[in-house]
């Protein structure tokens, strides 16, 4: 099942401190410098609606834990991460009816000062870079994985953005060398992309991809930005074709 525009983990209820407020969703995560980095603590959670009302703020523990607990039921749930020395970042999803999630360690991710450094560096030349906000991540096909474990990528995938105006923004991808590439035009063997320079607000963003070169799926997911924020989606999945089994 795929949940828009993150998936999300039901954690068992064993010893996790966790609320008994049957009218609340309990959110846990664990805040994480880069998508390859390791934890990250002191960083300022916040949840909002799709009103962009608080719904509750914490912060992450030394270790990165971080707990949260909003109303059942609100819709356009999105996560603010923030601190001192941090770009802000935020993360989305509908719980739904679930009581507890888990937030994969790889959708709580901020960036300090040296792991923006790398992201500018991988991707220098690409237009619009470090110009509002930005939509970053990784293409996997949901539910499938290569024959050592590891995810299966989208070497296929066109990442388009539209605005409410109507206007599309095309993502960036990066090539062999796994640095920005001008002439690629999709996500490559890395799945990787970037959409520059978003504006604030809520933003419909449409991922195609070709399985076999005669068959195109789409998927389309809601991603929220505050004012020059990251988004970053490690992965972004995408359905498999309806008849091909894991």
């Amino acid at each position: 099942m795929l949940v828009t525009p993150i998936r999300l983990i039901i954690v068992m209820s064993l010893g996790l401190g966790c609320t008994e407020d049957i009218g609340l969703v309990e959110i846990q995560g664990v805040t994480r410098n880069g998508p390859d980095g390791l934890a990250i603590g002191q960083v300022q959670v916040t949840a909002l609606d799709l009103f962009e009302e608080e719904l509750e703020q914490t912060q992450s523990r030394d270790d990165g834990w971080f707990r949260l607990a909003i109303p059942r039921g609100t819709g356009g749930v999105h996560v603010r991460l923030e601190g001192p020395g941090l770009r802000t970042s935020v993360f989305s999803g509908d719980p739904g009816e679930n009581p507890r999630i888990r937030v994969p360690n790889s959708h709580a991710i901020v960036y300090n000062e040296e792991s923006y450094s790398a992201l500018s560096s991988k991707w220098e030349g690409c237009p619009g870079l470090n110009q509002g906000g930005m939509i970053i991540g990784r293409l996997e096909i949901a539910d499938f994985t290569e024959e050592n474990g590891e995810p299966l990528l989208v070497s296929t995938g066109d990442v388009r953005v539209q605005f409410p105006d109507e206007t599309v923004r095309r993502a960036c991808y990066v090539g062999e060398s796994g640095l920005y590439d001008p002439d690629a035009t999709e996500s490559g063997p890395t799945g990787e992309f970037l959409v520059p320079n978003v504006p604030a607000g809520a933003h419909l963003v449409v991922v195609s991809w070709n399985p076999v070169a005669s068959l195109t799926l789409s998927n389309e997911y809601i991603v929220w930005l505050g004012e020059d924020h990251i988004a970053p989606r490690y992965p972004l999945l995408v359905d498999p074709p309806i008849d091909v089994e894991p």
